[in-house]
């Protein structure tokens, strides 16, 4: 009950402050002001005696965006979420699942804790919309109860494909094959991880009666998103990317699409252009992924530096030792291990030379 109560509390602020994805919802798509946000269906979520206080919330600002004409919600659902039954009570006519990494085991436990949860969303779902060129994915196929409609950028038999691929450092474009259609797409964001993402959300409006050319049009208008794969810039002759990787999988895809653009950079210069990376990890979170994150940061770079990102709790060299723990002795004489942040950062910056990221 405490618990239940501590929640309850957690929400109402966080409705208050507009710090949910409901509340940013409703920021984009309505013409409300954030007053009249708070004081309709935020002031009213805390209720003691309500029943379920999430499904509660649910309602209240699906209510305010029908009002405002709004037709479809884009809902990012946890795997914390699904766990704790927030979303209980809603249906959603589609879903995607992109791919299965490890992240939140220091919630969930053990990975089949972790995809358990994941399917409870595939559960309340008309639809999946699924990646299978995720090995993780296809082996849960046979557990996801709805129709399933599937995508790949590799294999021909999938409902949805991706050909004639090009990555760039500031964009990717494909064709997008489909069951009825074809149609040439072109987002405004670099790396393969883009593909699979805009090919999983296109064939979801595709399967939610989109046609190909609202699709395709809306791709185009992609914008920039604010640490994800983030160009910053800086009066050098180098590059300066920052990203949000904070899994094994992400840090992986993310180096990945840097490579190329180093590789891209080289040109016919005698000496490679490096890839310089500076990754931590959070405090109070998985610890697991620690190592693996420092494994794949290293296998991936030219030069790593071990710095601290948000300890929270947590000792930060407490922190740096568990990444290094992923590192042989040898590999470990060949990283940098900075504490402080920025001077890591400065770090990075003064070792960078001509092409460089």
């Amino acid at each position: 009950q405490g618990h239940q109560q501590v929640d309850i509390w957690r929400t109402y602020f966080l409705c208050r402050d507009l710090r949910c994805l409901f509340g940013l919802v409703i920021r984009l798509s309505s013409n409300q002001t954030n007053n009249q946000c708070r004081n309709t269906a935020a002031d009213q979520c805390y209720n003691p005696e309500h029943h379920n206080n999430m499904l509660f919330l649910h309602a209240a600002f699906f209510k305010m965006m029908v009002d405002d004409g709004t037709t479809h919600v884009v809902m990012e659902v946890s795997s914390q979420a699904l766990a704790q039954k927030r979303v209980y009570g809603l249906e959603f006519e589609a879903s995607i699942l992109t791919n299965i990494t490890v992240d939140h085991l220091d919630y969930h436990i053990t990975m089949e804790n972790y995809i358990n949860s994941k399917l409870e969303l595939l559960k309340n779902s008309k639809k999946a919309i699924v990646n299978i060129d995720d090995s993780n994915v296809k082996t849960v196929l046979s557990r996801i109860e709805c129709p399933v409609v599937t995508c790949s950028i590799i294999k021909n038999k999938a409902d949805y494909t991706a050909k004639n691929v090009i990555c760039t450092e500031s964009f990717v474009q494909y064709e997008l094959v489909g069951i009825d259609c074809i149609g040439r797409i072109n987002v405004n964001l670099p790396g393969e991880f883009t593909v699979y993402n805009s090919l999983c959300a296109s064939s979801a409006l595709l399967e939610l009666g989109f046609s190909i050319d609202q699709i395709t049009k809306s791709t185009e208008k992609i914008k920039q998103v604010k640490g994800r794969a983030e160009r910053v810039p800086v009066p050098k002759n180098f590059t300066v990317i920052i990203d949000y990787a904070h899994t094994p999988d992400a840090v992986e895809n993310v180096l990945k699409t840097i490579n190329e653009i180093v590789a891209a950079n080289t040109g016919n210069r005698t000496e490679p252009a490096q890839v310089i990376t500076v990754v931590g990890c959070g405090g109070n979170r998985d610890k697991g992924k620690r190592p693996i994150m420092a494994k794949s940061a290293y296998q991936l770079s030219t030069q790593l530096i071990l710095t601290s990102d948000n300890p929270r709790d947590e000792e930060p060299m407490d922190i740096l030792q568990d990444m290094a723990a992923g590192l042989t002795s040898e590999e470990l004489r060949h990283v940098l291990i900075i504490e402080d942040r920025e001077s890591a950062i400065k770090t990075a910056c003064t070792l960078a030379r001509q092409g460089d990221v």
